[in-house]
């Protein structure tokens, strides 16, 4: 399974709770401080524990998607759309996510408390390394970074973005 997508490509992974949280791998160490609102809340409450942990923002910047339990999804990067909220009227607010650094991590719901635990953002950007993360969750999770400008692809730096289609 493709876990990790540098220059676009395709990646897989396992959503064993039905649910994945899409967020930029800077905002680790803020979801790690308020993780216990992963475990204690329902996904379903996204946008509660959005302006629980990012009190000081107005926009999506968590975004949540549903799947069937145990089902393998595939993200093709040239499916990750730009989102404007004056075209994009008919998207769920929940499913939109924004990114400053154009590096986002995909988790399963059930898996995002153990993949804050061994996240290193420092240690990530340096090496683009995910063999810690694979020892301790598994396939349960997908880093995305933009291919970057001028690739062919809408995901290539910081905005707001939405899965097209998954």
């Amino acid at each position: 399974m493709n876990n990790l997508s540098i220059n676009g490509e395709t990646v897989s992974f396992v959503s064993k709770s039905g649910y994945f949280l899409i967020f930029d791998i800077l905002f680790s160490e803020k979801l790690w401080d308020k993780s216990f609102l992963f475990e204690s809340v329902s996904p379903l409450n996204i946008k509660e524990i959005e302006a629980e942990i990012f009190k000081w923002s107005d926009g999506e910047l968590l975004g949540l998607y549903e799947a069937n339990v145990n089902d393998v999804i595939h993200i093709e990067i040239k499916k990750i759309k730009n989102y404007d909220e004056d075209v994009n009227i008919d998207i769920n607010k929940d499913k939109v996510f924004g990114t400053d650094t154009g590096v986002v991590a995909v988790i399963d719901w059930y898996s995002i408390t153990d993949f804050l635990e061994v996240f290193d953002y420092n240690i990530f950007v340096d090496t683009y390394s995910i063999t810690q993360i694979q020892n301790k969750i598994g396939d349960s999770f997908a880093i995305i970074s933009t291919p970057g400008m001028d690739k062919g692809f809408e995901f290539c730096g910081s905005g707001s973005y939405f899965i097209k289609e998954i």
